[in-house]
């Protein structure tokens, strides 16, 4: 799609935003929003942003981006269900999800993103 700010943007390549959210329902623990306050509801809560920023950053090598000047990437991720609270092997599912996304939605990419989390130290590795 189109940029919507035309402000503090790189013209000569894509720009990738990445939303993670999860649903209330998500997980066994009820989800609350630990806002700042003056924020709203709606807005994500600082593990959501730190869940996209990853995902993101995990992407962006693999998109051609030079090849979509003007543009926006936009990927929306919505978490339906998450019975650990690990946070790493969500991460590693939404990369894998995000990666075939991409490529389903015929954005051209080097290759497709794979992740793994080792358990024993809780590390997850993206490819």
């Amino acid at each position: 799609r189109d940029i919507p700010r035309r402000d503090d943007y790189d013209f000569k390549v894509a720009n990738l935003n990445c939303e993670f959210r999860f649903s209330t329902f998500s997980c066994f623990m009820q989800r609350r929003n630990y806002t700042i306050p003056g924020q709203r509801a709606t807005d994500q809560s600082l593990e959501e942003k730190n869940i996209s920023s990853l995902i993101e950053e995990a992407l962006k090598p693999s998109i051609i981006l030079h090849k979509y000047p003007k543009s926006q990437i936009d990927l929306y991720i919505l978490c339906l269900q998450n019975g650990e609270f690990n946070t790493n092997n969500l991460l590693t599912a939404s990369i894998i999800a995000c990666s075939t996304a991409l490529a389903n939605a015929s954005i051209e990419l080097y290759d497709l993103t794979t992740a793994y989390t080792y358990q024993p130290i809780n590390l997850t590795v993206c490819y």
